[in-house]
């Protein structure tokens, strides 16, 4: 299973292959082969890929993934209380592109640098295998223990468009309601 970007995942980075050192807050520490200092770098600002060799299919465009800001991993909806109080704990998100790979014939996904994911369609949580628009990305038993990724889509219409209709009756003038 892939964890994602960790200390000592290798990638490619604009073409050059190299190792990830460390991480603080939302910026990696990036070593490229045969350099001498690190580089920071991140996710979401550099063009990159994994260093594996199992065959991967690219989905077409990107998945738009809700990240907590300050250490870009996926946002979690989690519950907090106090005494008698009870709410969600949330901290500032974003909403990112993320490139998506799936591994040949089978249904695990890798995310961006978030790690690998299962993906399943929405009808009955069937296996995809292949790129598919209406599916479900997670983790975890179908139906038991699955928790979605949480991704953004776009907000649909507050409310629809309004058009010009003929009255159905005549608008009385002020003197014929005063009269």
């Amino acid at each position: 299973m892939y964890k994602g970007w960790k200390r000592g995942t290798r990638l490619y980075v604009n073409g050059r292959p190299g190792v990830i050192k460390s991480k603080r807050g939302d910026q990696w520490s990036f070593l490229y082969d045969k350099a001498l200092h690190n580089t920071k770098i991140n996710p979401l600002e550099v063009d990159w890929y994994y260093d594996i060799q199992k065959p991967v299919n690219r989905w077409p465009g990107y998945l738009s993934v809700i990240l907590i800001k300050k250490n870009l991993k996926p946002f979690i909806y989690q519950r907090e209380s106090y005494d008698d109080w009870h709410g969600a704990a949330t901290e500032r998100t974003i909403s990112a592109d993320v490139p998506v790979w799936q591994i040949a014939g089978t249904n695990r996904l890798l995310v961006g640098h978030l790690g690998e994911y299962r993906v399943f369609s929405k009808d009955g949580f069937n296996v995809v295998k292949k790129y598919h628009k209406n599916v479900w990305i997670g983790t975890g038993r179908p139906g038991k223990t699955f928790r979605s990724l949480k991704t953004a889509c776009p907000a649909p219409a507050r409310e629809p468009n309004r058009r010009k209709s003929v009255p159905l009756y005549k608008t009385l003038t002020r003197d014929e309601l005063g009269g």
